[in-house]
């Protein structure tokens, strides 16, 4: 593979990572397990103060897409969600269905799972169905002082925390926190403020984006080396509890969306339900297509090594 088709590859599975992290009800986590970058990610997190420019060479073009994915979901997935939320959420859903027995048969390579490896799952699938009931107060506007910044930058850890974690959506407990639409809207406005030169207007909102920023790095590099250290001592159970997050997900997709656009449903005719019902094909086409292709990838690159480590011993 040539590096510019690789970048090209690279770039667009950190797009559509940073697109999942932004949508309230999705994982940035379960994308990447879905591209199968997952602990790739988790190991650059866990070294970027270790070995920064090992890390860089090797997650560049993925960090580049993650980026510039957040930026496009800011400005454009809200209103893609606000014009046919049904069947953006079923693309989702469908993503997600279609990940489900690759991550399946992920656990069967650490042997036949033990009774607590069921209980791992059957927690993180309440967990996931709990979560999303549990109402917050939304915050529209709130006065500028030293005790946003702080929340604020709290909100950052919690959100890289949760978006870290395959099937948690970082930006679904923001929603919960009541500070989603806080933190959107003054990143929007920096972006379009940005885009127009307007300086002074961009002074009024950098210390929030600044400190939820800071946040995110924090929650990033500490909970990737806790995932990290699990996956060291007891990879079959975070297996399942991914397992069990998988599983809940569409349910905490589909609920969050219907409370942002309760009249969704009442519109729907029946060539919405029947786009839906496509998309959501698609969507889970698409998701099982690039696992088993990562997958083959993986084994031939596996293959190639043994190979290389039998001529090094001969």
């Amino acid at each position: 593979m040539s590096k510019i088709i690789k970048f090209i590859k690279e770039f667009f599975q950190g797009l559509a990572i940073g697109i999942a992290n932004v949508i309230p009800g999705f994982s940035g986590g379960t994308m990447a397990i879905i591209f199968n970058v997952y602990e790739r990610i988790i190991d650059a997190f866990s070294n970027v103060f270790k070995h920064p420019i090992k890390v860089i060479k090797d997650v560049w073009a993925i960090a580049i897409g993650l980026v510039a994915g957040v930026l496009l979901a800011i400005i454009g997935i809200v209103k893609l969600l606000e014009f046919a939320p049904i069947p953006t959420v079923m693309l989702f859903v469908g993503l997600i269905i279609g990940s489900i027995p690759f991550i399946y048969l992920s656990t069967k390579k650490h042997g036949r799972p033990k009774f607590y490896d069921y209980i791992g799952l059957i927690i993180a699938l309440i967990f996931l169905v709990i979560l999303p009931l549990i109402q917050g107060n939304t915050i529209e506007a709130v006065t500028f002082n030293f005790w946003i910044v702080l929340i604020v930058f709290i909100m950052g850890i919690i959100a890289a925390a949760t978006m870290i974690i395959p099937g948690v959506s970082g930006s679904l407990v923001l929603m919960i926190f009541g500070y989603y639409f806080f933190i959107m809207s003054t990143l929007k406005e920096v972006i379009y403020s940005i885009l127009s030169f307007d300086f002074a207007n961009i002074l009024q909102s950098i210390i929030i984006v600044l400190s939820f920023g800071l946040g995110c790095v924090f929650g990033l590099v500490f909970i990737s080396k806790l995932i990290k250290k699990l996956f060291e001592i007891c990879p079959k159970t975070v297996y399942f509890i991914i397992l069990g997050f998988l599983i809940a997900s569409p349910f905490s997709i589909v609920y969050a969306v219907l409370q942002e656009y309760p009249n969704a449903i009442k519109s729907m005719g029946i060539w919405d339900y029947t786009i839906s019902a496509l998309v959501l094909a698609l969507g889970t086409f698409v998701a099982g297509y690039f696992s088993m292709y990562e997958k083959k990838c993986a084994n031939k690159e596996n293959e190639t090594n043994e190979l290389k480590n039998d001529e090094t011993k001969q």
